[in-house]
């Protein structure tokens, strides 16, 4: 006396497709990077490293052996998937929502100071963030603005020419 259950397999297969497909547009949506996506960053002891996309170069400052102070400038582009990458987490940090001048509390100051700029623009809005204040603050934000100027720093430190000029300027600065 048992019953008989009987599964129409395309029906199955249909409703797990359909199941897959919402799931994939629910958790796996990346949002797409909007065409006006534009940044320059700054970090390093008074500035020393800026990279611009508004203008597509990279900057280094650094003192010569005669005290005098040096502006190294190069041609910089990121590629497309590196400015997808740099756009995701400045949205996944929001970013956009810290205050500027961004003046974290802090505990101790730290000298010499480094300089924390971020000036960006998307979907017709810019946003800057600056943090100048001596500190090493280790609260949540400070930590996520510091990851996303490691993170941009650490992709224009891979190319050879910006390697040239950070070897120079370490040359220079020790004599």
């Amino acid at each position: 006396m048992g019953m008989k259950i009987s599964i129409n397999n395309s029906g199955l297969r249909l409703s797990l497709f359909i199941v897959s497909l919402i799931f994939c547009c629910t958790f796996c949506k990346q949002e797409k990077r909007p065409e006006d996506f534009a940044f320059s960053a700054c970090t390093g002891l008074a500035g020393k490293m800026k990279v611009d996309t508004y203008n597509r170069e990279y900057s280094q400052q650094f003192i010569t052996e005669t005290g005098e102070v040096k502006d190294t400038i190069i041609n910089f582009t990121f590629s497309e998937n590196e400015l997808d990458q740099i756009y995701r987490i400045l949205v996944k940090y929001d970013i956009a929502s810290y205050p500027n001048p961004y003046i974290p509390k802090h505990e101790y100051q730290i000298l010499p100071d480094d300089i924390y700029s971020l000036d960006y623009r998307f979907n017709g809005n810019r946003y800057k963030v600056v943090w100048d204040t001596f500190t090493s603050a280790q609260d949540k934000k400070s930590k996520r603005l510091r990851a996303v100027l490691d993170f941009i720093f650490s992709i224009v430190k891979e190319d050879p020419r910006v390697e040239e000029i950070q070897r120079t300027s370490k040359q220079i600065q020790s004599l």
